[in-house]
């Protein structure tokens, strides 16, 4: 028990006047009369009122100090501690990224989010606010507003929260729900998901309550496509992923340009071990668009199909070492690229190059001649990165969200070491608990990345995603680009597969927002339910019983 304003109490002094209004008499004007016999009454009633005297038992006083009394506490606002779901300030997390659009909790995951986030707000009491934040790749404030006189307009916003198919960045949408919650006292965070949480997130100085949206987990995706050519035209990477819990066939289907050009049956594990990388070989070189689709249904459709738009101009390109056949094949067999290859101390500085790569190996001053610049495992301090020494702790962490690890996966790549390399212009693409293996950036104009370990220390280059990893890297110091895209006339959100493996894993983890009372699913926080409305309504039933007694003149 408590009050939530205490000061109030100070009104129980109005009591002081009450009581001295019953210790003062009425002022008479005195008379002369011949008898005092028939005014006996009166010279009583005139004992009664003479002031100051000692307070007689009186029934209307004690029915008017119990009013004044139940209106002071009233408005003291007393409260008694409870379990509640919200109340106050709720700060609304509506999961929107991809997973949502599964159809196993019908229609879909995220209908019945936005269901649960309007019976959170039917719930609500007058006086609380409501903020909705809608957790995408780019999270965006909705609407905040009154609960109740702003109900309407909270509603509409959440209904009309359109899918997306990207993923769920939950780091930005937990700092908007912090700077939201430290602004306004009394708040309470309620995170409506599937349960597709990462791991690792950071606790919020807020009760948290996470309303999961059930569900199951029957799904296969396409989590990778990519595409090189060769010399008998272009070939196309596919991988293929299974998140049931039994094994399942998928017919996959491959069409150029419009044109069925393949089809498989893949036989796929049981989760986590139904994984499968297919090639498709002698594709036309003039393909412009390729597309990859699952055709048995499950409960997500939105990681069955993937389209990609080839769109590679090209370029001249110098490798620089002591000899690499990885590199020199998967340089060489990307379309339209021109490779030389140069000793370390016989270098060209007159021909110009769109990209150099340094393998083991840096120059002594950077080179003029080079749009862009790929380092691999430098044994030296260069003008714009220094290497620190060496670290063997290289089991690879999940990579980046970066246009050089689209479609590839380095779960289960063996590193021997790595160069610690310090380059603070540079972004971390892939890291292991010792430090940076992939770096990139731009330095004085110029994109560049560095891959801190030797390619021939690793299996990397016989792995499926090193051609993958190679053919990134070009688009993407060359600026040039190999993207996904829609099916023409289709809605994005629809046909457009967001690759990502964390979306279309749609079985819910053991992962969770943590905040001040830690309430997990459906759990209940500590909470204030207020009393003041029980004194009002005594008041005002003492009230009615005192006018009652006055009028019949006790």
């Amino acid at each position: 028990m408590g009050f939530l304003s205490p000061a109030a109490l100070i009104f129980s002094a109005l009591a002081i006047p009450i009581i001295i209004f019953y210790m003062l008499r009425l002022r008479r004007q005195p008379l002369r009369v011949s008898s005092l016999l028939l005014w006996q009454k009166v010279l009583q009633d005139r004992r009664a009122n003479a002031p100051w005297q000692r307070i007689q038992r009186n029934l209307l006083l004690l029915l008017q100090l119990l009013i004044l009394l139940l209106i002071v506490l009233a408005l003291a606002r007393p409260f008694r501690t409870v379990e509640a779901n919200v109340q106050g300030n709720v700060i609304l997390l509506i999961d929107d990224s991809a997973s949502m659009q599964t159809t196993d909790t019908p229609p879909n995951r995220l209908t019945a989010a936005k269901n649960e986030a309007i019976t959170t707000i039917r719930a609500l009491r007058p006086g609380d606010t409501v903020s909705v934040i809608a957790v995408a790749d780019v999270p965006q404030p909705l609407i905040t507003g009154d609960a109740v006189a702003n109900r309407r307009e909270l509603e509409s916003t959440i209904r009309n929260l359109p899918p997306t198919a990207s993923a769920a960045n939950w780091d930005t949408a937990l700092a908007l729900a912090a700077a939201s919650a430290a602004s306004i006292p009394n708040s309470t965070v309620v995170v409506i998901t599937d349960g597709a949480l990462p791991a690792d997130l950071p606790p919020l100085p807020v009760p948290v309550r996470t309303i999961t949206v059930p569900g199951g987990a029957e799904n296969q995706a396409i989590v990778a496509l990519a595409t090189r050519d060769t010399r008998n035209g272009a070939e196309l990477f596919v991988r293929v992923e299974n998140y049931s819990d039994a094994p399942v066939e998928q017919l996959l289907e491959i069409s150029v340009d419009g044109q069925l050009f393949d089809a498989r049956t893949v036989s796929l594990a049981a989760y986590p071990a139904g994984t499968a990388a297919l090639t498709f070989s002698e594709i036309p070189a003039t393909a412009k668009i390729i597309t990859a689709q699952l055709t048995r249904s499950d409960a997500l459709a939105l990681d069955n199909r993937a389209t990609i738009r080839r769109n590679f101009q090209g370029g001249t390109v110098l490798l620089v070492g002591d000899g690499n056949l990885f590199l020199e094949r998967a340089f060489g067999l990307l379309p339209g690229l021109t490779v030389s290859l140069a000793k370390p101390d016989n270098l060209p500085i007159d021909t110009p190059f769109d990209l150099i790569v340094f393998d083991r190996t840096v120059p002594p001053a950077l080179p003029e001649n080079a749009a862009a610049l790929f380092f691999i495992a430098p044994p030296a301090d260069t003008p714009i990165f220094s290497v620190r020494g060496t670290f063997s702790d290289t089991a690879v962490l999940p990579a980046a969200d970066h246009p050089i690890t689209t479609f590839t996966d380095f779960r289960d790549v063996q590193i021997a070491s790595a160069e610690r390399v310090d380059a603070p212009w540079a972004q971390t693409v892939l890291a292991a608990p010792g430090g940076s293996l992939l770096l990139a950036g731009e330095s004085g104009g110029k994109r560049v990345a560095i891959l801190t370990f030797n390619l021939l220390q690793s299996d990397l280059p016989l792995k499926v995603d090193f051609p993958i990893l190679v053919a990134n890297l070009s688009r993407w110091l060359l600026r040039q680009s190999a993207e996904p895209e829609p099916v023409a006339g289709a809605d994005a959100a629809a046909d457009t597969n967001p690759l990502n493996p964390a979306e279309s894993n749609i079985r819910p983890t053991d992962a969770e927002i943590r905040g001040t009372t830690g309430a997990g699913a459906g759990g209940t926080l500590p909470g204030q339910q207020e009393l003041w409305w029980l004194l009002a309504a005594g008041a005002l039933g003492v009230l009615l019983v005192e006018w009652w007694f006055f009028w019949r003149g006790e």
